[in-house]
């Protein structure tokens, strides 16, 4: 597999990342913000996409998201949402876009992983010192999905829906794992395999990519998110089957 070749998988959770160049601002006003969280919605509606959770930071997206459709939709919807706000960036600025020419990504399994990494996209703003409370920054699908009044055009993804019986179930439950915080080893295994293209998830899972793909594709460290949080326990509440 060349060093460009994309692994998208369709019908698999994606987390995608796409940055500026030297963390150049694209986001500088409320406006340009605004637009791009129109463009998520009306993308999603003309490709097929489904959108699981989304964060805008001034110099970059994150979202993770599934193809319906062909797998090459990531590539289709990501190309859109750079090519919308490359140019209303210079309509308003006056400058030409510094996105970078490629986005990241690493395809998810379908497994606790995707809760893992939903909360470490809506956790952004707090780690990156934004904000001292998540609640406290509007450019991300945390208010949708965790604030009763927020209306919420959000794809919940089967992992979410098994938090609770109802949506007010859910949320809170959620809010409760996202008071627990990212675990930091978790954070270094993601962050390594959408930098470097890798595939997110098991050990048996990757397996089975590395030979669709005839190639290995995942790095090390290898592992698993933990089932329950903190000392007491080992991971995230949610779907605890891996394979």
């Amino acid at each position: 597999m060349s060093s460009k070749e994309r692994v998208l998988l369709q019908g698999v959770p994606h987390y995608v990342v796409h940055k500026t160049r030297d963390g150049s601002p694209i986001f500088r006003t409320t406006v340009d913000f605004n637009y791009c969280e129109r463009q998520l919605l009306e993308l999603r509606r003309e490709y097929e996409v489904e959108i699981h959770a989304w964060c805008l930071l001034p110099g970059e997206v994150h979202l993770l998201i599934t193809p319906t459709g062909r797998a090459t939709e990531v590539s289709r919807f990501m190309k859109g949402l750079s090519c919308r706000t490359a140019l209303f960036f210079k309509k308003i600025h006056g400058e030409e876009s510094p996105w970078e020419s490629r986005f990241l990504s690493t395809p998810v399994q379908p497994s606790q992983w995707v809760l893992t990494i939903m909360r470490m996209i809506e956790l952004l703003p707090v780690t990156r010192g934004l904000v001292q409370k998540i609640n406290q920054y509007a450019h991300s699908s945390l208010r949708m999905r965790c604030e009763k009044t927020q209306t919420s055009w959000l794809d919940d993804p089967e992992e979410y829906l098994r938090l609770g019986q109802d949506r007010d179930e859910r949320r809170l439950a959620y809010r409760d794992y996202l008071r627990l915080g990212n675990n930091p080893k978790e954070v270094d295994f993601i962050v390594n395999a959408v930098t470097r293209g890798l595939v997110t998830g098991s050990d048996r899972f990757i397996r089975e990519v590395a030979e669709k793909y005839g190639e290995r594709v995942y790095g090390r460290p290898r592992g698993r998110p933990r089932k329950k949080p903190r000392q007491d326990s080992d991971g995230p509440p949610g779907d605890d089957s891996e394979e």
